[in-house]
């Protein structure tokens, strides 16, 4: 069972890192490297992180 689970994690961490990322990337440019270097990949943060907005409201 510790084999299967050890398996599933390192096939979900392979999708995330080559097929996901790169995806998000192209997607969002600035906007998700920046989310990057704020919020860790696989370890979650003890307080949340808030993106600061060029302009608020509408």
């Amino acid at each position: 069972m510790a084999a299967w689970a050890l398996g599933f994690w390192a096939v979900v961490a392979l999708f995330v890192r080559f097929y996901e990322e790169p995806v998000m990337e192209r997607s969002f440019r600035a906007e998700y490297a920046e989310y990057r270097r704020n919020v860790p990949a696989w370890l979650p943060r003890l307080r949340p992180w808030q993106a600061q907005r060029a302009h608020a409201g509408g």
